[in-house]
């Protein structure tokens, strides 16, 4: 197995450690070592009741995940007992139910989580006794659906962005991710049955839409952008614009439209070009999920 200099192949939470420069932002199903708090803020759809959840002692999300601070009383101490799974006492008596995400936590130490407070618009987690996955690894499915963080600040190009993403559709126009609507907006889409990037203008790329889970690693820098999927070549055949970014939304438009629908683990966002460190990157995210 080849691995990239700097890189070890010891744990699945190394990326931040090894690649912290200009992190703006980081969103993933998997705990980053240098991380101490909980993954995201969930809530319970038979009764509304929300709690935090934590990573297990493996630094994934399952059902022996830690859960606590709750909107109301619950007496459950992890993610099975919360949700009345088979084979764990259902504390709160509440049966059948699914969870949703109401906050997806941002590891990166900067407090950029990503959150919505509207039910129709929380992906959803688990669903009578299921975790959603993909490819065998716990994932927060979106269905019209999308987590937004607003942001005064503009960041301008170069910025990058790695992500682990599955869609359920190839055509249409569905992003999943955009700015605030504040100022400038990067996207990451499917566009005209393609991969595409936008910021100002859909630069075009020889990379077909498809169904089955990628890892994409994306810069935008004006007529230097490009686009890798899967630790390949960059497939990107034209400019994609040089809007700087504002904010944060995941899984959708900034509005809620145009909403990718499928499932999302894992997004990670810098500022600055990241292009030289691309294979030590691409090689701790794919060594977790598995991709390829």
């Amino acid at each position: 197995m080849f691995i990239p200099a700097g890189v070890t192949a010891s744990s699945i939470g190394d990326l931040l450690d090894h690649f912290p420069t200009s992190v703006h932002s980081a969103f993933s199903v998997r705990r980053f070592n240098s991380y101490t708090g909980f993954a995201a803020r969930i809530r319970r759809t038979t009764d509304d009741v929300e709690a935090d959840l934590y990573y297990d002692d493996t630094g994934d999300l399952s059902f022996d995940s830690p859960v606590s601070n709750f909107s109301a009383s619950s007496s459950s101490t992890n993610l099975g007992e919360f949700m009345s799974v088979d084979g764990y006492t259902d504390q709160d008596s509440v049966g059948d139910t699914a969870s949703r995400v109401v906050t997806w936590k941002d590891q990166s130490g900067n407090g950029r989580d990503v959150t919505n407070a509207t039910e129709a618009y929380q992906p959803l987690l688990f669903n009578i006794d299921t975790l959603t996955t993909q490819n065998g690894v716990t994932a927060f499915d979106f269905a019209s659906d999308m987590l937004q963080h607003s942001d005064a600040s503009s960041y301008s190009q170069p910025n990058t962005y790695i992500a682990v993403v599955q869609s359920d559709g190839t055509s249409g126009n569905v992003y999943f991710t955009d700015g605030d609507g504040s100022g400038g907006r990067q996207l990451m889409t499917h566009s005209s049955n393609y991969k595409q990037l936008w910021a100002a203008a859909f630069g075009a790329s020889s990379d077909a839409s498809d169904t089955d889970q990628h890892l994409w690693f994306c810069v935008f820098d004006g007529t230097n952008s490009n686009m890798h999927i899967d630790g390949g070549s960059n497939v990107m055949t034209g400019n994609a614009g040089t809007q700087a970014q504002s904010g944060l939304t995941i899984g959708a438009r900034y509005s809620g439209s145009n909403a990718w629908n499928g499932r999302i683990q894992e997004i990670i966002y810098y500022t600055g070009d990241h292009e030289a460190t691309r294979a030590g990157m691409e090689f701790d995210v794919n060594r977790y999920y598995s991709i390829y």
